[in-house]
């Protein structure tokens, strides 16, 4: 795929992973990029006028992806001002702590509508406008503990997991339409995500579980992802990008 001129939609687009996704893609000539984020609109602000300053147009879209209405009418949305879509990138999250004894019915089931039912509710609004453009690209950010599991966060690893299988079964279902679907695992990535980490778990993690012995920054990720959605012969896959984490089996 030559990403000029494209049409993508990143949900979570205002930091972190997606924002490094949104800011490559325009580096790559993207000609539209939607920009979905929930409540920090002016973060989200600085990260148009980013795409902006890099040759693309901008377009926010407030929204929770974990509420189908509001997952869906960003998309409708994002259609109506951009004129259709080329590649849709899954990228919103959302986690708390939380055992098997612990996590709170209320969590559990937020936590599966943001990763499972969210990338659900936007490509069942995106794919008829890749359908009707003859080709289109999904990416899925999924994660490590989806592939192998982690204490303490059931809910967020199961979800993660249940997005691997749905990358693979839409991959499957899409392939006839020239609509390519892939995943990534990152590992232990320089977010929001992990900065309550302590010193101890950072050292543990570099030291002792990661090969690479540091952390990935969201630009890794990003570089994946391009690298990936603009190749035409890769569908179905799982990419991690996880430093070597996944080889480790403690």
């Amino acid at each position: 795929m030559d990403f000029k001129a494209t049409k993508a939609l990143v949900t979570g687009g205002s930091r972190g992973i997606g924002r490094a996704i949104v800011l490559a893609l325009a580096e790559a000539g993207a000609g539209c990029i939607g920009i979905n984020y929930l409540r920090n609109a002016e973060l989200a602000q600085q990260v148009a006028d980013e795409v902006r300053a890099r040759g693309s147009h901008a377009i926010l879209l407030p929204g929770d992806i974990g509420v189908q209405e509001q997952a869906e009418g960003a998309v409708r949305r994002f259609l109506e001002e951009a004129g259709g879509i080329d590649i849709l990138v899954n990228n919103g999250g959302y986690g708390q702590p939380g055992s098997i004894r612990t996590v709170t019915p209320e969590d559990w089931a937020h936590t599966l509508n943001v990763h499972v039912s969210g990338p659900f509710w936007c490509a069942r609004i995106a794919v008829p406008s890749m359908i009707g453009r003859g080709s289109g690209r999904i990416l899925n950010i999924s994660s490590i503990a989806g592939r192998r599991g982690v204490s303490g966060i059931l809910a967020y690893a199961t979800a993660k997991s249940a997005v691997i299988g749905f990358t693979m079964s839409l991959a499957r279902e899409l392939a006839e339409f020239n609509i390519l679907v892939n995943a990534i695992a990152p590992g232990i990535i320089e977010t929001d995500f992990h900065a309550a980490d302590t010193e101890e778990y950072r050292r543990n993690s570099t030291q002792n579980r990661i090969p690479l012995h540091c952390y990935g920054s969201p630009e890794a990720i990003a570089s994946a992802a391009l690298a990936i959605l603009g190749n035409d012969y890769i569908t179905g896959e799982l990419v991690a990008v996880d430093g070597g984490l996944g080889m480790r089996v403690a």
